[in-house]
């Protein structure tokens, strides 16, 4: 007798079960399903794009005129987004003499690094030329004691006091151990200059203290750092 089932449709020919064919409802939920995640899918943030926009939409700065002092020792570079250089968005100055320079990108975001000065910057030294130094001084219980200097080459010779702020010049703040760069006022600890860095800087001061008669003679003391916090008139310096 032949008990094989001839009825059962759901086995191949080898004996192998043979797919079953989905339904229409089956079909109708499984694409309900891919649209779903096409729009899930569409309607997230795309990082990228939105950065790549907003960097597209940025204005881009424009370098305005490069401020360069008489000896083309100090450089004051600056950037405007509409060349408005009077509110520049970033500024970056360099002393090619003392070797070092400082970039400001935002108003409390200030970076300098230092560098040895290469061969032939001593050409930038501003004691080679005819300048003007001003010092600011305040009386103490010790004595008169500096608190700033400012010196610029001017070939005119003659120093236009009222016009120092505007000239390109060094100012050395003695009580905060920096010196700086103006137009720009960036300025660099004294600590973070090279060594060539650090005696030139004193150097320029001894020289300056000595040509205008305020020092007798010799150097000014013996401490370690290139800019002392205070120095005193008396014993150093002539009154």
């Amino acid at each position: 007798m032949d008990t094989t089932n001839h009825d059962d449709s759901s086995r191949s020919a080898s004996g192998v079960p043979a797919p079953r064919a989905i339904g229409a409802p089956a079909k109708a939920f499984l694409g309900l399903l891919s649209v779903l995640a096409l729009c899930a899918f569409a309607g997230l943030p795309k990082a990228q794009a939105t950065d790549q926009g907003r960097a597209v939409g940025e204005e881009p700065l424009l370098q305005c005129a490069v401020v360069v002092s008489a000896d083309d020792r100090l450089l004051t570079e600056r950037w405007a987004a509409t060349q408005d250089c009077d509110k520049p968005l970033r500024t970056r100055v360099t002393d090619r003499f003392l070797g070092f320079t400082c970039t400001q990108a935002t108003a409390d975001s200030v970076a300098c690094r230092a560098f040895l000065p290469p061969p032939g910057s001593r050409a930038f030294d501003t004691s080679r030329h005819f300048r003007c130094v001003d010092f600011a001084v305040t009386d103490t219980e010790i004595g008169t004691v500096f608190n700033r200097m400012r010196e610029w080459v001017d070939f005119s010779k003659a120093c236009d006091w009222s016009r120092s702020g505007e000239l390109p010049a060094t100012e050395i703040d003695f009580a905060a151990r920096k010196t700086c760069v103006v137009p720009g006022g960036l300025c660099i600890s004294v600590g973070l200059l090279t060594p060539i860095g650090k005696v030139r800087l004193r150097q320029s001061i001894e020289k300056a203290l000595r040509e205008f008669g305020m020092m007798r003679s010799g150097r000014l003391g013996a401490e370690d750092s290139a800019v002392p916090a205070a120095w005193p008139l008396p014993a150093a310096v002539e009154r």
